[in-house]
């Protein structure tokens, strides 16, 4: 692997000579405001214990599983399920990591979104976790991103809400 081989300066002079793509801040409906923290809960209520429990859990995208988002402005990651990059770690980086934690918060969100998938003595079958996205870029250009970030595998379907011309606005797992 390349950047294994490189020192710091080395891949900095790298970075600078080849440059990552240029990531354009995709368009969603959401406000610019970040919060490094994630929160899961479910209500308590009386009577839940006669209730079923939660099976389905669906996130938002843009500025709830990423802080900011930022793709590359290329057709394939809009429309291929096969979209890679050289540039796919730099990118999930860029999406989903905070400068202002100390630890990864990629690796946190991978862990709270494996024990929403697994379950627990509530819920033995666990959760099928899925995507509802604004993002103009569309539900494929939604999963690429998801799949740079080592995210992709805890989801069983992503939806796009927005029109992107021949683009299916939505994938999903058999």
């Amino acid at each position: 692997d390349l950047h294994s081989h490189l020192t710091l300066s080395g891949l900095f002079s790298y970075l600078t000579m080849m440059g990552p793509p240029n990531l354009d801040r995709t368009p969603s409906a959401h406000s610019r405001q970040t919060n490094a923290g994630i929160w899961c809960f479910e209500r308590q209520f009386e009577g839940q214990d006669q209730r079923p429990p939660v099976r389905l859990i669906i996130f938002d995208c843009d500025e709830t599983l990423t802080l900011s988002t930022f793709l590359p402005n290329e057709d394939k990651l809009k429309r291929s399920l096969d979209w890679s990059s050289e540039w796919e770690e730099y990118i999930a980086t860029m999406n989903f990591e905070s400068p202002f934690t100390d630890s990864s918060r990629l690796t946190r969100l991978r862990e709270m979104l494996s024990d929403l998938a697994e379950g627990d003595s509530k819920v033995p079958g666990g959760r099928a976790l899925a995507v509802l996205t604004r993002n103009n870029a569309g539900a494929i250009a939604c999963f690429n991103l998801l799949k740079a970030a080592k995210l992709a595998e805890f989801f069983s379907a992503v939806w796009g809400m927005c029109r992107v011309a021949g683009v299916p606005a939505g994938i999903y797992r058999n």
